[in-house]
């Protein structure tokens, strides 16, 4: 019984505290390296501001070094009817 009270306090101070935490916000800044010499093929798909899907951040960050251009990530995942990600040539 005494763990019980005691889990239920515990559970209660950490829901007092849940607002403290940030969120994520976006758009945001891709962490890009000044030198990239090529990205994983990994799939961790990033939606930039402009609407398209990019593979993962390296190669937002890779579209955003070749093309001089500032696309920002719009949030984690596909973007909302895009089809087809973006692939390097």
């Amino acid at each position: 019984m005494r763990i019980l009270a005691i889990f239920l306090l515990l559970s209660m101070a950490l829901c007092c505290f849940m607002d403290t935490v940030q969120a994520k916000k976006f758009p945001q800044k891709a962490k890009c390296h000044s030198k990239i010499f090529g990205c994983p093929k990994i799939y961790y798909p990033v939606c930039g501001n402009d609407g398209r899907t990019y593979d993962n951040r390296c190669i937002l960050c890779m579209e955003n070094m070749n093309r001089k251009v500032q696309v920002l990530i719009q949030k984690y995942g596909e973007c909302q009817g895009s089809k087809i990600s973006w692939r390097p040539q």
